[in-house]
């Protein structure tokens, strides 16, 4: 809840609880949040809701977002990159 929830990208079908044990060793405990909430198929005795203790962490993987910053950063790179080339053939016309 400190976080604010999952965001649209959240592949929520692949959430993962990474967790330390007394002895030391890290167990990681994978779920579908869908299946949980939204199953009909599944009877409520074969659910397996994950109890989160201290310490966990809770991993909700996603696609990357980019944003116009993001796209626009690449087009300048491919844009400069380009600029280089025309301009070293220029240069290599000029002095052949």
């Amino acid at each position: 809840s400190y976080a604010g929830g999952p965001s649209q990208n959240a592949e929520m079908d692949d959430l993962r609880i990474y967790r330390t044990l007394e002895n030391g060793t890290e167990e990681m405990i994978k779920f579908n949040y869908d299946d949980i909430m939204w199953g009909s198929t599944i009877s409520v005795k074969n659910r397996y809701l994950p109890k989160l203790e201290p310490s966990d962490v809770m991993i909700v993987p996603g696609s990357p977002r980019f944003f116009f910053k993001d796209w626009f950063n690449m087009g300048l790179q491919i844009f400069s990159a380009l600029i280089s080339v025309i301009s070293l053939y220029i240069i290599i016309l000029r002095y052949n």
